[in-house]
């Protein structure tokens, strides 16, 4: 492993932010963000402040995967999906509200917030709509095993081995910033978050989501990043190619 200075991290990191963002993440961006800008005047501020900390996470992520930090952005698009849940539950259930409420002064909050939220929420998002609650633990395991928790496969991602399959030696090279696929890959998994925040405003603020037209918006957010995926069909992402 070639130790490089945190300076020189930082300095490519500025040399992948400082490329053009997609189209595709920069609609997916507005649409989020137009939607929550209209729930300032809205009820349930807990709810609102759930879903404003999935959007603002969900930001970072796309900084991150832009950055090429693609190993660290699953555990970031985890949080998002997380806090979906759990805004869904605080605005249905009067109940979880209080004890979300109380987890400043209570342990017995936290240990239940902590141990039974995630599950109750998730049933809540079944009740309603059980094809995007299946989408959305989908996803949320696809990322658990590509880096949203440290595990063999997140580690191997992060590993190219120099040598053939039954050799003994060789080089091995583990990778912080990802080459042009690992970036594309993780954008992709951004936007696929991105479609499950949107689609969850529908379940959360049904009549807002109306109201705002939100529909048609949502359906051509989703036919942009579709866009996005024929266009990278056709191309060949450079993956790393260790010294000779």
């Amino acid at each position: 492993m070639n130790f490089n200075t945190f300076d020189e991290f930082c300095s490519d990191v500025a040399h992948n932010i400082s490329g053009p963002t997609t189209i595709a993440m920069a609609h997916a961006d507005n649409t989020m963000g137009n939607f929550i800008t209209a729930l300032g005047n809205g009820s349930g501020y807990r709810a609102i402040g759930l879903i404003n900390f999935s959007y603002s996470t969900w930001r970072c992520a796309a900084v991150m995967a832009k950055a090429g930090s693609f190993a660290q952005t699953p555990s970031m698009l985890r949080l998002c999906l997380e806090a979906v849940w759990y805004a869904l539950l605080v605005k249905e259930d009067a109940r979880w509200l209080d004890t979300w409420n109380r987890m400043g002064e209570s342990n017995t909050a936290k240990d239940k917030i902590r141990n039974g939220a995630l599950r109750a929420g998730r049933a809540v998002m079944c009740q309603h709509n059980p094809v995007l609650n299946e989408a959305m633990i989908k996803l949320y395991d696809e990322l658990i095993a590509i880096g949203g928790h440290p595990n063999l496969d997140a580690i191997e991602l992060m590993t190219i081995l120099d040598f053939k399959e039954g050799e003994e030696v060789g080089r091995v090279f583990f990778t912080q910033l990802g080459d042009e696929a690992q970036r594309h890959l993780a954008e992709m998994n951004v936007l696929r978050t991105a479609q499950k925040i949107v689609k969850s405003f529908s379940v959360i603020w049904p009549d807002r989501y109306l109201l705002l037209g939100y529909e048609k918006i949502c359906s051509r957010m989703d036919q942009s990043i579709l866009t996005y995926i024929h266009i990278n069909e056709t191309r060949q992402h450079r993956r790393y190619e260790p010294p000779r």
